[in-house]
């Protein structure tokens, strides 16, 4: 074969481009290069690049005058943006460790501070300019965390931009910039956010062609902005005042005939929620028109029938030769009835007159004949439905069951505000930190999250039952720790007469005898099981049970003051911790009950004290132990995180074990407790970190994986 042909064959086969390049050097020019053709993503707009026209069913104007005329449209918007930015959010950093030579990030400490791959000395994430920008945008210590010349603060910015988003489905940031040019290149040296405003969707233009590319049409000096070229015009490439390059122009402002203002790349930020395009959003309103004006139709209806012009509900006919004498006693029998409110009027009637004596004749139907309610809710649920917004929210607790639960009406509208929420924490934050020159953290809104209270009492419910069930069968069944009001139960392997081989040793100081009792059918892992039937496994428990108190010496308790609490009252509920821990049969229900006499705080806070606490001692023990059988034995054991894994279980320790599974599913001690504290301290950052203790309210426990 010739030697073309031989580099023309994997060509065909798709092997790497760069690396036939530099193996056959002097054949690249004989490849020819070129991009697939875009398709056209919109109908309608120029193949040559133009500022782009929005289409539209109804004036532009119409929407935002329905938003704000309707109560539903207004609830439905006001509730969405209360959820998004109900609890603010908070910084992460994008890595723990990084070594700035060679790029190399780690989510824990590299001995000695060096990089592994080149030796170079690593960093850690810069909290000095985050503290910078942090007080810009949010201006927690300047002067009101104003962001414009307006006053505003960012989050009065955000929301204007998510009503934006949810009226016109077009949200729009300006970055209002002060830039650095040099004189010599006519190059941007720097530059530095100012202002931070919201552009109306209404007057911003984006200027691109039919394949979905921004610019083609203008450029314009960032210095001066008035002097504008056409982007064809070769000649014009610098300022002719400044010198300074010219860029092209992705948006416009244009509130008439003439364009009042250019924008560059990187200095407007612009999303759509609903309908999410290369161009332009479509108007959830668009959709729900028609809906809307019958709504507004309608509570005018409702303000003209009860409002001074009320057309009367009917008229009472009677048939009378002597209308004058009808009068005279209509009168007499009024001024009765404003005498006494229960006076009945009497009148008779000839039985033997061919016409209806007296006759009332209708002319308004009733609210409930009418059946204006049922039409009205009927429409209110198709506009919450498209925004996602549940009756809930809208103050409407009228019925329940069904899709009315409540507890499936919060998991509706916290999809929805998920949804809201990752627009800003991948499309609006990145960017504003990225013009800031931040590049090491990354800010997020902290998820909205309600507890869906109606489900966890089926669920409980459910658990309790089957409790039941396998106690009628003759199995042990221990209740044990669990988070927040979600009660749950381990069951022994075993029938009831199963006895431990150290039933006559000393309960665990700080766990739960049902931890020390024999192998279990939920909640451990098989590895586990199988050591625990073990010599090695009975010993090991027995560790565990003799390094208890140990482990409250080595700091295992929350020594700071306990939220709500005085100093001495959170020194006085440590002392019955560890008073109960040496009582041979520890019981947790004891320990709460005892809190809550003595200390006086309430249940909920007792139990959620107690469970992070004991958790926090019996993973401490366990390592003190496990750090003395390494010892003796000579060995380095691997560990892994275990505990349950349903929709109770945190975020924060689904991360941790995910992080662990990327390292082979067990890793050593050291880096175990490096783990748990990285993610914690990223996912809890304002948590008083102790070890193994990620978060309020754990469950899961550090075990050794045995092959």
């Amino acid at each position: 074969m010739a030697p073309l042909q031989r580099f023309l064959q994997p060509v065909k086969n798709g092997i790497n481009l760069a690396r036939l390049y530099s193996e056959n050097s002097r054949l690249r020019h004989l490849l020819i290069k070129e991009m697939t053709e875009k398709p056209g993503v919109e109908m309608g707009y120029n193949e040559e690049a133009a500022i782009l026209p929005k289409r539209y069913a109804y004036p532009y104007s119409n929407y935002y005058s329905l938003h704000y005329q309707s109560i539903i449209l207004r609830t439905c918007t006001t509730a969405l943006r209360k959820e998004i930015f109900r609890r603010k959010g908070h910084w992460i950093p994008r890595w723990k460790y990084k070594c700035p030579a060679c790029g190399k990030e780690y989510d824990y400490k590299p001995a000695g501070m060096v990089c592994e791959v080149c030796a170079s000395p690593v960093i850690e994430p810069d909290t000095v300019l985050r503290d910078k920008i942090d007080n810009f945008l949010f201006g927690y210590s300047n002067a009101n965390g104003q962001v414009n010349a307006a006053g505003q603060t960012l989050w009065q910015v955000l929301y204007e931009f998510e009503d934006d988003q949810n009226i016109a489905d077009d949200g729009y940031i300006v970055l209002i910039k002060e830039y650095e040019v040099s004189q010599a290149s006519g190059k941007i040296i720097s530059s530095q956010v100012k202002e931070i405003v919201r552009a109306h969707p209404q007057y911003m233009f984006i200027v691109g062609d039919q394949q979905g590319n921004r610019g083609g049409l203008f450029k314009v000096c960032p210095i001066h902005r008035d002097q504008i070229a056409w982007e064809k015009d070769k000649t014009k490439e610098n300022c002719p005042i400044c010198g300074a390059e010219f860029h092209p122009v992705h948006y416009v402002c244009q509130t008439g005939s003439k364009i009042d203002a250019y924008y560059i790349p990187g200095e407007v930020i612009h999303r759509s929620k609903y309908s999410p395009s290369t161009y332009y959003g479509i108007s959830p309103i668009a959709t729900l028109y028609k809906v809307a004006v019958t709504l507004i139709q309608m509570e005018d209806t409702l303000y003209s029938a009860y409002s001074k012009k009320r057309m009367p509900s009917g008229i009472l006919s009677m048939v009378t030769r002597n209308i004058e004498s009808m009068k005279t006693w209509w009168v007499k029998e009024l001024e009765k009835v404003k005498a006494d409110r229960d006076y009945i009027p009497i009148i008779a009637v000839d039985p033997e007159s061919k016409v209806n004596g007296v006759e009332f004749v209708k002319f308004l139907d009733s609210i409930k004949e009418m059946e204006y309610i049922p039409t009205r809710d009927e429409m209110r649920q198709r506009v919450s439905a498209l925004y996602g917004v549940s009756n809930i929210f809208m103050a409407d607790t009228s019925t329940s069951g069904g899709l009315n639960n409540e507890g499936l009406q919060l998991t509706v509208t916290n999809r929805a505000t998920a949804d809201g929420q990752s627009i800003y924490n991948e499309s609006v934050f990145p960017p504003i930190l990225d013009a800031c020159g931040l590049q090491e953290w990354k800010y997020e809104l902290l998820p909205s999250e309600e507890e869906d209270e109606m489900a966890g009492l089926e669920r409980e419910s459910k658990r309790i039952q089957n409790a039941r069930d396998m106690r009628s069968m003759g199995f042990k069944v221990d209740l044990i720790e669990h988070d927040e009001e979600d009660i749950r139960f381990e069951y022994s392997g075993e029938m009831s007469s199963y006895t431990n081989p150290f039933d006559n040793q000393p309960a665990t100081p700080g766990i739960p005898p049902s931890e020390s009792q024999g192998s279990r059918s939920s909640g451990e892992p098989a590895e586990i099981n199988r050591m625990l039937k073990t010599d090695e496994g009975y010993v090991l428990e027995k560790l565990f049970w003799e390094q208890g108190l140990s482990a409250i010496r080595e700091g295992a308790l929350f020594e700071e003051k306990y939220q709500g609490l005085t100093k001495d009252q959170s020194q006085q509920l440590n002392d019955l911790i560890k008073s109960i821990c040496r009582t041979p049969e520890w019981d947790h229900a004891k320990l709460i009950k005892q809190i809550i006499e003595k200390i006086g705080i309430d249940k909920d806070q007792a139990e959620m004290i107690v469970r992070t606490e004991m958790t926090s001692v019996a993973n401490k023990a366990r390592e003190i132990a496990y750090e003395k059988r390494m010892e003796e034995r000579g060995e380095e054991f691997k560990f892994k995180w275990v505990g349950p894994d349903d929709d109770r279980t945190s975020d924060v320790c689904k991360e941790i074990k995910g992080r662990i599974n990327k390292k082979g599913g067990a890793v050593k001690l050291e880096t175990l407790k490096d783990i748990i504290e990285t993610v914690s301290k990223e996912k809890n950052p304002r948590l008083h970190y102790r070890d193994f203790v990620p978060h309020i309210n754990c469950r899961h426990k550090m075990v050794r994986v045995v092959d």
